[in-house]
């Protein structure tokens, strides 16, 4: 199946594109609720859950990131890579990962 969004063709039984993270046979109506499970799943807050995904590109990527982000704001410690922790430095790779600027 061919991903609308950015080209890629899945395989026939795949629910998201694998290249982009596009929901592939879904309505839109439907797409929204699975992102809202999913992102209750990850915040365990139906409105914060709304709040992500409303805020979101609506596709699993955003969603999951986005929930992430929230999780790694409420406990700081539990993303921390483990180098970090042990040599007490940051993941060098960490900013560009995540699209950020370099500090």
């Amino acid at each position: 199946m061919k991903c609308t969004r950015c080209g890629y063709e899945n395989e026939d039984n795949a629910k998201f594109c694998t290249s982009c993270g596009a929901p592939l046979t879904m309505t839109a109506q439907q797409d929204t609720a699975v992102l809202l499970e999913l992102a209750e799943a990850y915040t365990g807050s139906p409105a914060q859950a709304r709040k992500i995904v409303e805020a979101s590109q609506k596709d699993i990527r955003s969603v999951s990131a986005a929930c992430v982000d929230w999780i790694r704001l409420k406990d700081q410690t539990l993303f921390q890579d483990a180098a970090q922790s042990a040599e007490g430095r940051p993941d060098p790779g960490y900013n560009h990962r995540y699209g950020k600027d370099d500090p």
